[in-house]
């Protein structure tokens, strides 16, 4: 499951999801980070199911971080794409490719659902579901 992490002033210098990948034993995936000296905003991938995520969402918000869960997914409407490759090298965490001439790939799990690429398609043949 991906979540947003946002850190305020208050918490973005402590170790927390070093902290929590400690104490549940998970093995937590980074996909995007920007932290500065007082803000922080993370896209992380915790490879457990709904049921088993209450304690990680617990342990996150008693410590003052926002978590949002991104649930959409990203689809291309082939009807409407043009293969231009508009939509390819905006993506931030490369989660779009061409794979040929008229062939497009998106990448569910590498896709952060930041809309870079429904802004980017000229055709808008790429939404989110």
């Amino acid at each position: 499951m991906k979540l947003r992490l946002t850190y305020t002033p208050e918490n973005v210098g402590e170790p927390i999801l070093s902290k929590l990948i400690l104490a549940k034993g998970l093995e937590i995936n980074i996909i995007e980070a920007r932290i500065s000296g007082d803000r922080g905003t993370m896209i992380v991938d915790v490879p457990l199911r709904r049921d088993e995520l209450e304690g990680v969402l617990g342990f996150l918000k008693d410590r003052g971080v926002e978590v949002e869960e991104i649930a959409f997914a990203i689809e291309l409407d082939e009807g409407k794409c043009i293969y231009c490759g508009a939509c390819v090298s905006p993506c931030p965490v490369q989660a779009i490719r061409m794979e040929g001439p008229r062939d497009i790939r998106i990448d569910q799990d590498r896709c952060v659902r930041c809309l870079i690429c429904v802004n980017a398609c000229p055709m808008r043949a790429i939404r989110a579901v």
